[in-house]
């Protein structure tokens, strides 16, 4: 983070394309996601071929679930890549994104046909074979899964991964299907395996608060994990993903003193801090 900020303020230092990628590295982490993509639409207007501004557009969007809007900055990236030589493409995470992005509009066939591109282009491609399997999934075919999951696991083993590390991105497939018991599942078995692991508990915590599933369980979890916590910066995190916990069971005045020590104290005042305490205030508020 200390070097995005060093970045920022020197901002005007420097031409005009360079202060525009510099406030939206800043914007990235500090400010709304709208802030981000309006930096990134300047740029767009500057240089209408620069593909990594459509990629980072089609990201953004993505993350925000704005996933019609994601379609065609993506489509575009992968269109001026295509200009340039296939090669430019293998192993891109335009697929990755272009893919995940037909996938939550319904566009089985075009997310299909993305992934089989790319693996033409590297049959080995892990993030590929990830999307494979969760489009197998939703699609209820449990032949084409069950082959790209002991692909995804042979590559995984290949590459030195933890049994704890392959279920948790099991978990994530199956979660991101929709099987959500199923995720669970694979969830707790990465913590049986790496039970101090607070990488995996923070995964655990945002799986359960995203889908609402046990939140009473998050207290007890972040609790653990702010203890094992490696450096400032995650304990921070994981105090926030603790107050927003207790936000969504309805504790909203011990969320509110949680996620204001935490905005108050954290080294970096990310967005997401004030976002979560700017939610719990106003509902603090709306109760008096």
């Amino acid at each position: 983070m200390n070097w995005v900020i060093k970045y920022y303020n020197k901002r005007n230092q420097w031409p005009l394309v360079q202060q525009l990628w510099a406030s939206w590295a800043y914007a990235s982490s500090f400010e709304s996601p709208k802030e981000g993509i309006k930096y990134l639409m300047q740029l767009q207007q500057i240089d209408d071929q620069d593909t990594n501004v459509y990629y980072m557009l089609g990201l953004t969007y993505n993350k925000i679930d704005q996933y019609d809007k994601a379609i065609p900055e993506l489509r575009k990236c992968y269109e001026i890549y295509r200009k340039y030589g296939t090669e430019f493409l293998k192993d891109h995470f335009v697929y990755v994104q272009l893919g995940k992005a037909y996938h939550r509009t319904g566009q089985y066939k075009k997310e299909k046909k993305v992934y089989k591109e790319s693996e033409k282009l590297d049959p080995d491609f892990l993030y590929i074979i990830f999307r494979q399997i969760i489009l197998a999934l939703s699609e209820n075919d449990s032949i084409t899964a069950k082959r790209y999951i002991g692909k995804y696991k042979s590559i995984s083993k290949k590459n030195s991964s933890s049994e704890a590390a392959i279920s948790t991105d099991l978990a994530y497939i199956y979660s991101e299907a929709g099987n959500q018991d199923k995720a669970e599942e694979f969830y707790r078995k990465a913590l049986s395996l790496e039970p101090e692991n607070p990488a995996y508990i923070k995964q655990f915590a945002d799986f359960i608060i995203n889908n609402n599933r046990n939140v009473t369980e998050i207290p007890e979890l972040m609790d653990k994990a702010i203890k094992l916590a490696p450096n400032k910066h995650d304990y921070y995190d994981y105090l926030n993903t603790k107050g927003w916990g207790l936000y969504k069971q309805g504790k909203y005045k011990e969320a509110l003193e949680i996620l204001q020590e935490t905005w108050d104290e954290a080294p970096f005042k990310l967005y997401s801090f004030r976002s979560h305490l700017e939610e719990v205030k106003k509902m603090v508020a709306s109760q008096k």
